[in-house]
């Protein structure tokens, strides 16, 4: 295991996040990965420049404005991307889990990543070299074409913030963020890491007072059920209905 990289502390709790290599080749997920479409030989390669991080809930991946040297391929968890307005307001634009790439535009040519990148949940994620990914971008037309297709997903997801989060009473907006987690998150047990209240008024555009109101009514409804910290089993068949 390799030195923890110190983060950002959060509520007096110090949060670390730990890195390690690991085989690129033995990845169960690897069909969903940046490198799916490598080699044997090329995969091998990988894992003398590739580690896998686990970054605790909260953690920082990176800042927005910051110098990048690295992009990241989400294995497991839910990752945040935040943008801070010259007022300091921040404001969620994308929610990524399993099989995103973050920091792509640090391939377009930005110096600096353009959004903050923060866990939600225990999320661990492979540590991609800047300049690995260039030179993979070179030998191999199926890394470019991952990466279109992760530029499209991202698009996507802005286009369906703003579409369907953004408009609205506050209760559909959050009923449809909720099917959004189920749909990111979801398992044959229906349980999902739920936002805070303050991520969930952040995404949909309304107070914390609105938002909180509409998920402790959830909650009382039974359509979500705390059972555990921060998991909650979803009533499909009652969210459905909403």
């Amino acid at each position: 295991m390799r030195e923890g990289v110190k983060l950002p502390p959060a509520k007096g709790e110090k949060r670390v996040a730990t890195c390690q290599q690991v085989s690129c080749s033995a990845c169960e997920i690897r069909a969903l990965m940046l490198f799916s479409g490598l080699n044997e030989t090329q995969v091998a390669d990988l894992s003398l420049e590739v580690d896998e991080c686990h970054f605790p809930p909260k953690s920082t991946l990176f800042e927005e404005k910051k110098e990048g040297d690295y992009l990241f391929s989400i294995k497991q968890g839910l990752v945040k991307l935040v943008r801070h307005s010259p007022s300091g307001e921040k404001r969620i634009l994308r929610l990524l889990g399993q099989g995103s790439v973050i920091g792509i535009e640090l391939l377009a040519g930005e110096p600096c990543y353009t959004e903050s990148a923060f866990a939600i949940s225990d999320t661990y994620a492979c540590q991609l070299p800047l300049m690995l990914v260039r030179k993979l971008e070179q030998q191999c037309i199926g890394i470019v074409d991952r990466l279109s297709e992760q530029w499209q997903q991202q698009l996507h997801f802005s286009e369906r913030t703003l579409v369907e989060l953004s408009t609205g009473p506050v209760r559909k907006r959050v009923i449809r963020l909720i099917r959004l987690l189920v749909e990111m998150q979801g398992n044959q047990y229906e349980k999902i890491w739920m936002l805070t209240t303050e991520d969930v008024a952040s995404i949909i555009g309304a107070s914390v007072e609105s938002a909180s109101h509409v998920v402790a009514e959830l909650k009382r409804e039974k359509t979500i059920t705390r059972v555990a910290p921060h998991i909650f089993r979803v009533d499909k068949r009652a969210l459905s209905r909403q």
